[in-house]
Order: C-alpha cells, then structure tokens, then sequence
C-alpha cells in the first residue's frame, strides 16, 4: 500500500466485508472510497464476491497477507473471537501507518479500536461523503434510509444520530 498522508480524506483504506455488502444493498457503492483507496485481503473479496458478485471490485485493490500477517489473523480469530474477513482486515490495517479500517462488524471495531486503529462505518462513510461534496444532504439522507433497509443492523438511537449528524455537516472545500 502507498504511502499515508496526514489528510485523513486521502488515506489508504483497509476494508472488511460489511461495508461493501452494506453499500453495495444501498445502492451506493461509489461512496466506498470516499477516504482514499480501498484495499481488501484475499478472504474479505472472496466473502463478498460470493454474496453479491463480482462487480464491485473496480476500484478496489486486493492484497494477499504475508505469512506474518495471515499468522496475525489466525491468532485474532482465535482469541478475539473474529471472523476471517475483519480478522484479516485488521492484520492488514496493522501494516499500515496511521490506518483506517471500514467495518461494522462491533467485535472487530471494539479490537481495532484497541490496538489505535481508526474505524469508520458505512454511516461514517455516508457522513463523509457529504463533508466532502460528494453528495448532498438529501442523497445522504436518501442513502442512510436506504442503508436502514439494508442487511446492516441499525439501531433506532444510532439511526437517529446519524440523520442528526447529517443536517449538521456542510461540505468541505477540497
């Protein structure tokens, strides 16, 4: 992965599934690397090419783990209880300086967290879309209504949140 910059905006970006399913259900796959350039291990493209296909790889780079890493994952899916793809997610943001993981996964966020890895969410990524000029506040809301139906799990409380969020965010100049 390329070098990071100090401009969060532009940030190589480690992804687990979650997002890309998540986004991809919502219509809104162009919004995934709103960060900067998204990178997956073999494990979370195989995951979900085998549930939506094969069509949202533009875009994304697909990285295959070094034995240290794939060792790495391995020991995460047997004492942090995770699941190949965010456990091979989180060994490859551990590569990374100053890394920023994509995943809704809460087990996988709480341990990323832990060990200073930065986390977003699909919800994160709508909000950021909107800070950047990407969309507008009503693609936004249009976009996390649409993320509500979705296969990810949205609480009431969090849902609210994030719609408040929203009508509190202008874009940014880039």
């Amino acid at each position: 992965m390329g070098q990071d910059t100090q401009d969060t905006h532009m940030r190589s970006v480690v992804a687990d599934a979650g997002p890309i399913i998540h986004l991809h259900e919502a219509h809104t796959l162009e919004l995934l690397d709103v960060l900067g350039p998204v990178f997956v291990s073999q494990a979370v493209a195989d995951e979900v090419s085998c549930i939506i296909g094969n069509q949202w790889q533009t875009g994304v780079t697909v990285v295959n783990l070094d034995e240290r890493s794939r060792q790495r994952s391995q020991m995460l899916i047997t004492t942090a209880g995770l699941h190949i793809g965010e456990a091979e997610a989180i060994a490859l943001a551990g590569k990374t300086q100053n890394p920023l993981l994509l995943s809704d996964d809460a087990a996988a966020r709480l341990y990323a967290s832990y060990i200073n890895i930065e986390v977003r969410g699909s919800l994160g990524l709508v909000l950021a879309a909107l800070v950047y000029g990407r969309i507008d506040k009503e693609k936004g809301r249009q976009v996390l209504e649409s993320l509500q139906k979705s296969s990810l799990w949205i609480s009431k409380t969090v849902f609210s949140e994030a719609l408040s969020a929203l009508e509190g965010l202008g874009t940014t100049q880039t």
